[in-house]
């Protein structure tokens, strides 16, 4: 009976993981794409079922196998909590809405094995009840991640996708150090019995932000989507539970949160300064990912809330855009068929009635009430730079019309039904914040949304305050400054490239880079010149060496 409620507990890892196997071993003919499609849309579905029903037990700890432990000290557990169910639960639920969105797509072996791969270890990097277990699972994702980011990358991609390689594998090794560290203090990995402090935890907090790729990390613009999504579902939820286990203020906070004011500032500047829409997009991911680890640096408790809230936002919001490519103006749609990504890209600026004005209200309150107040108006000028590429795209939105060529109707239609059940979502939330928990009732702790009481608060000048550095001045002057921005002269936006590039640090990084190859040529050459041109140089001193030896011993 324990085996079978141990094999229950373990489906929503399980299952995505059986199903990669089941898909590279099948045949990698094309007429098998829609069997993978639907192969890929099972295993997450009943991934997600399994989470939900999870999600009404109480927390368990499971060990695997189920007849012991394969290792002499700790074996495999994994365990769920608010804070893990939450985060497995929006990272199956954000890709299974973006598989159902391609239902009559094919789907090659690969992709279907790579993306199950990544949700099984990424359930099971959230579900890790020690930091075996952790590693482990950590270690599997940065492996999909590899695959996704080096195959079929075009040429001129190949140093980004390296520098992502060298960011994931950075990030687990700070996470093995940390483990090893952690068994040598405290005789135990467990993460429920852990009181993080001192080296081990600087080592656990740099492989959370190297997983998020902040800025201005190496890599962390020119990366897919799925990428993005796992950094922010696996590298989130590792941060927020360091945060949760620390019982004093984590290492660094008084240079961690003036260098998250700056990340913040600065993406929303490439944001601005950016061509297109597509071009910003990766800024304002990373704009979002810096709220969420500012934050709880902060206030830890409160923090965590607002962390929590703004990684629901911004997986929610990138499904919606990447499930809104295959959306077209077909039939009765016409317009009708963009409001769904209006909802998004409201969101991502923070519009009232949408979650992101709850993400952008509830952390400059943050700011605000933890005496932070230079935050409040930092806060208001980037949420007003960021805001400038959604105007752009919300103005060719109004120029859009006419059905596209290429797609059926019926995916067309399956599309707009996902992204209408996302933007309803994002709706839903930043109308009536607390819904999540009368939907799940064992919600609590880190994942309770703030009600509107709460969320506004009684006081007349703090409200006013927020209103108009989360409201009018974002909004009204992002629309003001995309407006002037347009009709700028030409020798204005060619500095405005300049500056984005230097922003970038593409150039620090190909320096860098330059230095490491003149550096292994140089060590080459010395190499070689020990070993060939000095030969005869160390024959004779090792000769000499041994006589003296030799010589030595004698009595």
């Amino acid at each position: 009976m324990r085996e079978k409620t141990s094999l229950f507990f373990l489906l929503p890892l399980l299952l995505p993981l059986g199903g990669a196997w089941i898909a590279w071993i099948l045949p990698s003919s094309g007429s098998l794409g829609r069997a993978r499609r639907w192969l890929h849309i099972f295993a997450l579905l009943s991934a997600g079922a399994f989470l939900v029903v999870l999600g009404t037990h109480r927390p368990e700890t499971v060990s695997f196998p189920f007849w012991g432990q394969p290792f002499d000290y700790e074996g495999l557990e994994f365990s769920v909590d608010a804070l893990a169910i939450n985060f497995a639960a929006l990272l199956v639920g954000v890709l299974t809405v973006i598989s159902l969105s391609m239902t009559t797509r094919p789907m090659d072996r690969f992709d279907t094995v790579t993306s199950l791969i990544l949700i099984g270890s990424g359930v099971g990097t959230c579900m890790a009840a020690n930091l075996l277990t952790l590693c482990l699972m950590w270690t599997l994702t940065g492996l999909a991640l590899l695959g996704i980011g080096f195959i079929r990358v075009p040429e001129e991609g190949i140093p980004h996708a390296i520098r992502n390689m060298l960011g994931n594998v950075l990030s687990t090794f700070a996470l093995i150090t940390a483990a090893i560290l952690v068994i040598v203090e405290h005789k135990t990995t467990r993460l429920a019995e852990l009181s993080l402090s001192g080296v081990s935890l600087e080592l656990l907090m740099a492989a959370a932000l190297l997983r998020l790729s902040v800025y201005p990390l190496p890599g962390s613009f020119k990366r897919r989507w799925e990428a993005h999504l796992a950094s922010l579902g696996t590298g989130g939820y590792l941060w927020l539970r360091i945060v949760s286990l620390t019982a004093a203020k984590l290492p660094g906070v008084t240079w961690l949160i003036p260098f998250c004011g700056g990340t913040i500032f600065v993406t929303a500047l490439l944001a601005s300064l950016a061509p297109d829409f597509g071009t910003s997009l990766p800024y304002l991911l990373l704009n979002g990912v810096a709220l969420i680890v500012c934050a709880p640096l902060i206030e830890t408790q409160v923090g965590l809330g607002v962390a929590w809230i703004a990684a629901i936002n911004l997986g929610l919001c990138l499904a919606l855009i990447r499930t809104d490519v295959q959306v077209r103006p077909v039939g009765p749609l016409r317009r009708w068929a963009r409001i769904p990504l209006m909802v998004a890209l409201g969101s991502l600026t923070g519009w009232p009635l949408t979650l992101g004005f709850v993400v952008h209200w509830s952390f400059l309150k943050l700011c605000w009430v933890a005496g932070w107040r230079g935050f409040v108006l930092l806060g208001s000028v980037s949420f007003l730079l960021a805001s400038v590429p959604i105007w752009g795209r919300l103005r060719q939105i109004r120029y859009e019309s006419g059905e596209r060529n290429g797609a059926p109707r019926v995916s067309v239609w399956i599309a707009w039904g996902c992204v209408c059940l996302l933007a309803i979502a994002l709706l839903a939330l930043g109308i009536m914040p607390p819904l999540l928990q009368r939907l799940w009732p064992r919600l609590s702790g880190v994942s309770q949304l703030p009600a509107l009481s709460v969320l506004f608060g009684k006081g007349i000048k703090q409200i006013g305050l927020l209103v108009l550095t989360v409201v009018i001045v974002p909004i009204l002057g992002g629309y003001a400054f995309q407006r002037l921005w347009a009709g700028a002269p030409r020798g204005l936006t060619r500095m405005a490239d300049v500056a984005s590039a230097v922003l970038e640090l593409d150039w620090l990084y190909l320096a860098l880079e330059g230095l490491l190859v003149r550096a292994r040529f140089l060590i080459n050459q010395f190499a070689i010149t020990i070993e060939q041109a000095l030969c005869l140089s160390w024959v004779l001193l090792w000769s000499l060496l041994i006589t003296l030896f030799l010589l030595g011993g004698r009595p």
